[in-house]
């Protein structure tokens, strides 16, 4: 379907990413077997393909925050440096509180990952803010204070989820899962119905 779509609307940078995101779940589904060079390179070759996906979006369109989030997962992922600067830039261009929600638990998973511990803490803690009722920042916060050694704050932190009277879908799931947020799926759903 998005192949028939880009046949018709070649410049719709939405595109690129929804084909951008198939690439990337073809990836997640793919088991690699580290003796055989075969699915390394279709698995390579696979993320050449997404980010060539998104940077044609971006191309398109450099105010689409989700391209640029979607490319700095694919480097965040390959370990590739350009990661923070993809996120930076998605954080700059982000009008939707999910992408904001998004771009801020991804500069809390890089700067973790570096041991940066004290802004990965304050990264999840602007993620908790923009969706209190998402679990993942709370799980993320916990984590960060075990590492830094308290380990009844991380108990408290992972209980103020279970404690929340209401609770929220997880962008990060459908983001994760390669599928579309619910804002994309109105805007398929209305160029659909356009004449």
């Amino acid at each position: 379907m998005i192949r028939d779509a880009l046949s018709w609307y070649s410049s719709e940078p939405l595109l690129y990413v929804a084909r951008g995101a198939l690439a990337e779940m073809r990836i997640a589904m793919t088991f690699v077997d580290l003796r055989s060079g075969n699915q390394i390179a279709r698995r390579d070759r696979a993320y050449d393909a997404a980010a060539a996906d998104y940077r044609r979006a971006i191309g398109l369109d450099d105010r689409l925050a989700i391209a640029h989030l979607r490319v700095g997962w694919l480097h965040f992922t390959t370990h590739d440096p350009r990661a923070r600067e993809n996120f930076d830039a998605a954080l700059t261009r982000a009008t939707e509180v999910r992408d904001r929600y998004l771009v801020q638990l991804f500069l809390g998973a890089a700067a973790e990952r570096d041991g940066r511990l004290d802004e990965a803490e304050r990264a999840y803690s602007a993620a908790q803010a923009l969706a209190p009722g998402c679990q993942t920042p709370y799980i993320a916060l916990a984590r960060i204070d075990h590492a830094l050694g308290r380990a009844a704050q991380a108990a408290a932190s992972a209980a103020a989820f279970t404690a929340l009277p209401e609770k929220s879908n997880d962008p990060w799931w459908d983001f994760h899962l390669g599928g579309f947020d619910h804002v994309s799926l109105a805007w398929l759903h209305a160029q659909a119905q356009a004449p």
